[in-house]
């Protein structure tokens, strides 16, 4: 019994998060290039791009990969308009983790209304439930407003 429940842990994590950084760089580009096209609508998104941003997330929140990161931040901007709340709510997680790149980034060569905006809006979806909001979620919170200054 004990082998089955490693085998589907190993198999889960294999599915969910079997892509590397590589990967995640490609599909946020080709998802980029081909916005609006129907072969990469609702289907994609959901079975490609969004776990794909999940993933970074991980990477990012682990490994402060700052590369990664302007990957994202550049997919965003080349995809502003779109309805997909996922991208907003990574960069909230990411916030949540990597406070001081997020605002370096934000405060730099990406300061951009639109980013701040997706900013604001992904960290209240993240800490809309009181019980999921950070030990520091008022620091937090003066954080964002130093960014929009």
């Amino acid at each position: 019994m004990n082998k089955f429940i490693t085998f589907t842990f190993l198999l889960f994590s294999l599915f969910s998060f079997g892509q590397n950084r590589n990967e995640i760089i490609s599909i946020m580009k080709e998802y980029s290039a081909n916005i609006g096209k129907p072969n990469y609508s609702h289907e994609f998104v959901d079975k490609k791009l969004n776990p794909a941003l999940v993933k970074l997330e991980t990477i990012v929140c682990k490994n402060n990969d700052k590369e990664l990161f302007h990957y994202f931040l550049d997919m965003i901007l080349a995809t502003s308009g779109s309805a997909n709340e996922t991208p907003a709510d990574v960069l909230g997680g990411i916030f949540i983790c990597q406070t001081d790149l997020v605002i370096t980034e934000l405060k730099g060569n990406y300061k951009i209304e639109s980013l701040i905006e997706d900013l604001n809006f992904g960290f209240g979806n993240r800490t809309f439930n009181v019980n999921d909001r950070p030990s520091n979620y008022k620091e937090l919170k003066l954080r964002i407003k130093e960014i929009s200054n």
